[in-house]
């Protein structure tokens, strides 16, 4: 009885660690997309210039269109303002890679800025944007009784290095106040996001 009595107590006081409802591909990207609004506008790539083809020319064009090699299928259209313009024009690399830069590529159309890189988790599959003011994070209980666990701490991060200044004591990176933290359960899963089917285990 005593020991139930101090497990109210304790979750009242301190909370549980916390726990990811349901994951909704849609849901996370919404709330990228809030927590970017901040970012200035992208300069715009230049717009290609009308021409007109004949339709011997467009016949060419179709029986040109690219497919991934890694059964991706067709490469996704390129948006004029979209800054990287030869995503896909990078041989040789690996489905992981290509996976990054469809979501990049997809994660802008929806209206996500700022991003200056892609990571990919070897362990669950999910790829985390890089984006000022903008981490990924791991946590563990901070405090333990009877078995169970309380409260809450970060044990790893993911995000943009300029966000995290090094302790002059330690040497380690430190969370910072002020930025927009996700569970690193709310990943981008490439393969919901861009209604792929799935190509096996994540490559390690």
């Amino acid at each position: 009885m005593q020991k139930i009595v101090i497990f109210i107590i304790c979750v009242v006081l301190f909370g549980c660690v916390y726990e990811k409802s349901d994951y909704d591909i849609d849901e996370i990207v919404d709330e990228l997309v809030e927590s970017t609004k901040h970012h200035a506008k992208q300069p715009m790539a230049d717009k290609p210039e009308d021409k007109k083809t004949d339709p011997a020319e467009q016949t060419d064009a179709v029986e040109e269109v690219r497919v991934s090699p890694h059964g991706f299928g067709p490469y996704p259209d390129i948006p004029a303002d979209f800054p990287r313009q030869d995503i896909f024009e990078q041989g040789g690399q690996g489905p992981n890679f290509e996976l990054m830069d469809r979501v990049w590529l997809e994660l802008w159309k929806r209206g996500v800025r700022g991003i200056s890189g892609m990571s990919i988790s070897h362990n669950n599959g999910l790829v985390y944007p890089t984006i000022r003011g903008i981490a990924y994070a791991d946590w563990e209980p901070r405090w333990g009784l009877f078995g169970f666990g309380f409260g809450k701490k970060y044990s790893g991060w993911s995000g943009h290095p300029a966000d995290f200044p090094r302790d002059p004591d330690t040497g380690r990176p430190k969370m910072p106040r002020g930025i927009k933290i996700f569970d690193m359960s709310e990943g981008i899963d490439p393969y919901k996001l861009l209604d792929l089917p799935k190509q096996g285990e994540v490559n390690k």
